[in-house]
């Protein structure tokens, strides 16, 4: 009959598997593995929104009280619908009216940064034009035409589609009054109007 012989160095190997994975068997048993990490919501008001609006006052920089309206940015079919009344401008005036890099800090539109040109077009438009492509993103009065005082010099007012500017692209920005020698003399942040 044959004895079954145990060897101590057979042991000793066989414990030591044991004892080295059997820990490891056991950690990832119980471990489930992680999530894929959740997207941020988006945190920009920029996107989905249909109407945009700037109030319009006056430059704090020259004490312009006087000067105040509102510009309306909405989808419309073919571009965004650009309605801008502005009250308060001197008479027989063209004044210019451009979407600006950035908001309006403490009602100084000297803030504003410089025209919205993503294009780095060098030259604003003489507008209104046919073209619109040739024209700043930003240059609102090159694509359709500068603010011409009525009755007086007090008001003023556009209206006209814009082919190239998209809403979610300018809120967040400012749109800037200037008067014939270039001042900024009224100025409102962009924001989404939401419905």
């Amino acid at each position: 009959m044959t004895s079954c012989r145990f060897r101590p160095f057979n042991g000793l190997v066989l414990l030591f598997l044991v004892f080295v994975c059997l820990p490891a068997v056991v950690r990832t048993q119980g471990t489930k593995p992680k999530p894929a990490p959740k997207k941020p919501a988006a945190t920009t008001q920029r996107g989905g929104c249909e109407e945009a609006v700037a109030t319009i006052a006056g430059s704090s920089q020259f004490g312009l009280t006087g000067i105040s309206g509102l510009a309306v940015f909405r989808k419309a079919t073919g571009g965004t619908q650009v309605s801008i009344e502005i009250k308060g401008l001197k008479s027989k005036e063209a004044d210019a009216f451009h979407v600006h890099e950035t908001a309006v800090k403490n009602g100084d539109c000297s803030t504003t940064g410089e025209h919205f040109n993503p294009g780095g077009i060098k030259e604003v438009c003489k507008g209104p034009v046919a073209d619109q492509t040739k024209c700043q993103v930003g240059d609102l009065s090159g694509k359709g035409g500068r603010l011409n005082a009525r009755g007086g010099g007090q008001e003023a007012g556009r209206n006209y589609l814009d082919k190239v500017i998209k809403i979610s692209d300018i809120v967040g920005r400012s749109v800037v009054i200037h008067s014939a020698s270039g001042a900024r003399i009224g100025c409102g942040n962009i924001s989404c109007r939401r419905k």
